[in-house]
């Protein structure tokens, strides 16, 4: 058996060109089905859990309600806000009643209860804030 070094050379090419033409088919194999990955995913609608317009609703309370209180909380525009108008009477008529009683000491308190309770809010998911101020009513705290 006596093998001609040309037909050795010509065998090698033939093989390496073999080999890099397979390579490059699993190249854009690959790339296909990245491609149709891609497609597939993008073609789903998302399925955010706040998604839904209720939830646009929610988040605004909360933010409006959370704001208002870091700004006016002292006089429980954060309690009127979330339909808690008991509670926001309760703050007004102490800070300002209170106010005039104690020379404004009635309404530093009523500011920093607010303080908290915006922070609070504000820090809240939306179920969270969901569940705690508009399911279960809680006034306080």
């Amino acid at each position: 058996m006596t093998d001609n070094p040309e037909e050795k050379n010509s065998s090698k090419e033939e093989i390496n060109s073999l080999k890099e033409e397979l390579n490059e088919l699993k190249k854009k194999k690959e790339i296909e089905a990245l491609k149709a990955e891609v497609t597939s995913l993008s073609s789903q609608p998302s399925t955010s859990q706040y998604s839904d317009p209720t939830w646009d609703e929610i988040k605004s309370k909360r933010l409006t309600s959370g704001l208002l209180g870091l700004f006016f909380g002292a006089f429980g525009a954060h309690k009127f806000v979330l339909g808690y108008t008991k509670e926001g009477l309760i703050y007004l008529g102490v800070s300002i009643l209170g106010g005039i009683i104690t020379c404004g000491g009635a309404l530093a308190v009523t500011s920093i209860l607010a303080l908290i309770e915006s922070i609070m809010l504000l820090t809240k998911t939306p179920e969270e804030f969901k569940r705690t101020y508009i399911d279960n009513k809680k006034g306080w705290f």
